[in-house]
């Protein structure tokens, strides 16, 4: 059965500065980390304008989103995806699963799949059928009963991100669960 760490906290809080910490424990660990992580891209003022996407079995790392709602893409809320992302980050997860890694990293689950069972929606129940020993999932605090809800039956662990919490949290749950 899969371990599955749901990330959760307010936009901005740092989940997925914590899972990429939490990912470094581990390789520092001898363990194999795959998936995806999403970065913010911000402007010169710290403004967050984009996000990437960073495969971390591969190092592959890519633009995904940003505000430029004028240009083709798939929209939710004030980003646009670029043509082709959410394929790709689909496609890359989906890969990363078929090669078991001790950790898999989802950043994030959302509107799109919860509401509209789009997106990365098709990663659920993969991680229902416990391909990986280890998934880290990043999900914003509104949206963690309907993904509690999605994963019910699974070995589910919480873990909220706040300024308050993000620098000690990496280390705690790499003590529990590394």
């Amino acid at each position: 059965m899969t371990t599955i760490l749901l990330l959760t906290g307010q936009i901005g809080s740092g989940k997925s500065t914590v899972a990429a910490r939490v990912v470094a424990l581990a390789k520092e660990r001898g363990l194999r980390c795959d998936g995806l992580l999403c970065p913010a891209r911000l402007d010169e003022s710290g403004r967050k304008i984009g996000i990437d996407g960073l495969r971390l079995g591969t190092g592959e790392r890519r633009p995904l989103a940003d505000r430029d709602l004028s240009q083709p893409g798939l929209r939710c809320g004030i980003w646009r995806f670029e043509p082709g992302a959410m394929e790709w980050m689909l496609a890359a997860l989906m890969d990363a699963i078929r090669q078991r890694p001790d950790v898999l990293v989802v950043d994030e689950i959302g509107p799109m799949e919860l509401l509209e069972n789009r997106g990365l929606a098709p990663v659920l129940p993969e991680l229902k059928a416990g391909k990986v020993p280890l998934a880290i999932v990043l999900v914003r605090q509104g949206f963690l009963a309907a993904l509690m809800e999605r994963l019910a039956g699974c070995d589910l662990k919480v873990y909220e991100a706040t300024p308050a919490t993000r620098d000690a949290l990496p280390d705690a749950i790499a003590r529990e669960h590394l």
